[in-house]
């Protein structure tokens, strides 16, 4: 039945008078608070206010007040603007309206329920003829080589017909295939035009939009500018030994199972201990790989009876916790590439490897595991159940 609210009564389609005490869940037709009818010099990206919605008798929960805009001579039927949000007010508004124009707004209430509010008084109103412009945006590794914490830079602020002062700067990146906000700093008086991801890229050969817009102190927002690029293949790509990131420190490449790995130690604090390669002079299969620590801890060492395995296994820092008890061959390149005198070169001061043994993924025999001197550069082997020092480290591929 159509239904229609005026003050205190309702009146169906039959055209009967019906005592309002009688219904139930009819919501209150909302007023609009700004802009002020007949106003003028409006921002074009303004935000059209309501009052607050009021169900008139019980609680009719909002699904959503619906804001139409038009130019001031169309009649609704194909408005210039129609969004719907459960809010009082639209936010500002994006794409931003036309400046030097007069237009009219409209607002009502629909409740959960289906019911409909009447639409407010229309209100006229003109927007000013200065704009904030919109921002051209570029990211670092455009087109299709952007790392996974890339730089997005934006043009200098800028006004049409007038002058204004940067006040703030939005950013988004947005998955293209699935229209997830994977990164957004808004209001963000900081980076008003240039911004580093502080939180990464989820995906490698995926394409982003990348898109920022600028605040005006008096003349509003301007619409989003945007830039699509596609990250590269893989996202880690070290260049100095001894450099920080992805948990540890970088010393060298190894081949193993058929791929180039980055190598990268853990810091001393979190990742490196001393205990027994094993608890019993037994074998271990799936441990005899010179150059695969990876394979070699998580086939067979990460479990309570293999200490130094599992204590590696079980780490996480940084965030990552696919680190691992490297192979003999891998401490053979933190060696080679200057990891093992104590003295912090390449690695940080307090970060290089000591000038002793340390336990290897690698099995030797049925009771004796592979371990690496760092005093000498000898590789070696001793009893599974002896304690000696050890150091986690992680891979990624290059």
């Amino acid at each position: 039945m159509a239904i229609k609210v005026t003050g205190t009564t309702v009146i169906n389609d039959s055209r009967e008078i019906e005592n309002v005490n009688e219904i139930n869940r009819f919501i209150q037709k909302p007023e609009i608070t700004s802009p002020v009818n007949l106003s003028v010099d409006n921002n074009v990206g303004l935000s059209i206010e309501g009052s607050v919605y009021t169900p008139l008798y019980t609680v009719d929960e909002r699904l959503y007040r619906e804001f139409e805009i038009d130019l001031d001579s169309g009649d609704f039927s194909n408005p210039q603007r129609s969004i719907q949000l459960n809010s009082d007010n639209s936010g500002n508004l994006n794409p931003t309206l036309d400046p030097d124009e007069t237009y009219k707004v409209r607002i009502r209430d629909v409740s959960i329920n289906g019911t409909f509010s009447e639409y407010s008084d229309v209100v006229t109103f003109s927007t000013v003829n200065i704009t904030v412009d919109t921002p051209s945006v570029t990211v670092e590794g455009e087109p299709s080589d952007v790392k996974e914490f890339p730089q997005i830079t934006t043009s200098s602020f800028s006004v049409t017909n007038g002058s204004d002062t940067h006040e703030s700067t939005d950013w988004e990146v947005i998955r293209t295939s699935d229209s997830v906000v994977v990164f957004s700093s808004y209001n963000d008086t900081s980076n008003l035009t240039s911004i580093t991801m502080t939180t990464g890229l989820p995906d490698t050969s995926e394409e982003y939009e990348f898109r920022a817009r600028h605040r005006g102190t008096t003349y509003g927002v301007s619409n989003y500018g945007s830039k699509t690029a596609t990250t590269r293949d893989v996202f880690y790509a070290p260049t100095t030994l001894g450099e920080s990131g992805r948990g540890g420190f970088y010393m060298g490449t190894i081949a193993a199972a058929g791929s180039c790995y980055y190598l990268i130690v853990s810091p001393k604090s979190s990742g490196e201990a001393c205990c027994q390669w094993k608890t019993s002079y037994t074998s271990t299969s799936g441990t005899s790989d010179l150059r695969d620590g990876f394979d070699n801890t998580y086939n067979s060492l990460a479990n309570s009876t293999h200490p130094a395995g599992n204590f590696t296994a079980t780490r996480t820092i940084d965030g990552f916790s696919d680190w691992y008890l490297p192979a003999i061959e891998e401490l053979q390149v933190f060696y080679d590439n200057g990891g093992g005198d104590g003295a912090g070169d390449p690695l940080p001061s307090g970060e290089d490897f000591e000038a002793y043994c340390y336990w290897s993924s690698t099995e030797n025999s049925t009771t004796c595991a592979c371990f690496f001197d760092f005093g000498s550069g000898c590789q070696r082997n001793l009893s599974k159940t002896n304690s000696l020092s050890f150091r986690a480290v992680r891979r990624e591929p290059i």
